[in-house]
């Protein structure tokens, strides 16, 4: 699969030396093919109802869709961050 990064906001956008991506970066994830942003929501967040005893819970379920609203927008707390 191919992703175009598309950052909403980033601190010190013009000075070439805090160009990383960082944790407090703000994100949005394009999917090249099918032209539609990766995508989440509390209302599909897992749960015992959902996915009994399963080490999903807590977490959210990520989908593609047509819009970048803010359902769209992302950001990394844990990881490696790249220079870009």
């Amino acid at each position: 699969d191919n992703w175009k990064l598309e950052c909403v906001h980033r601190k010190d956008a013009g000075n070439a030396q805090h160009r990383l991506w960082e944790s407090t970066t703000l994100v949005r994830l394009l999917h090249v093919d099918t032209k539609h942003w990766l995508s989440s929501s509390t209302k599909t967040k897992f749960n015992q109802s959902n996915c009994p005893n399963c080490p999903l819970q807590g977490e959210l379920e990520v989908s593609g869709t047509n819009s970048n609203s803010d359902a769209a927008i992302f950001r990394s707390d844990d990881g490696a961050y790249l220079r870009l």
